[in-house]
């Protein structure tokens, strides 16, 4: 059985804007998992173009299944 899933943003940390993005760049964003608790999840975030890294973030959100 299938199950629907909320995600909520809860912070953005460590915020980092290297290079600007122009449009029609490729932009390729990977994320890691840190850790878990329960339902809360922590994230490292980059984003590249052209394998340069022009942002970065840590986040955090919810997930909630229903």
């Amino acid at each position: 059985k299938s199950k629907n899933m909320s995600v909520y943003l809860l912070t953005v940390d460590k915020a980092k804007f290297r290079k600007p993005v122009c449009p029609g760049d490729v932009l390729t964003n990977k994320v890691l998992k840190k850790q878990n608790v329960k339902n809360i999840w922590k994230f490292k975030c980059e984003s590249f173009v052209n394998e340069e890294l022009v942002s970065q973030a840590e986040i955090s959100a919810i997930l909630n299944f229903n």
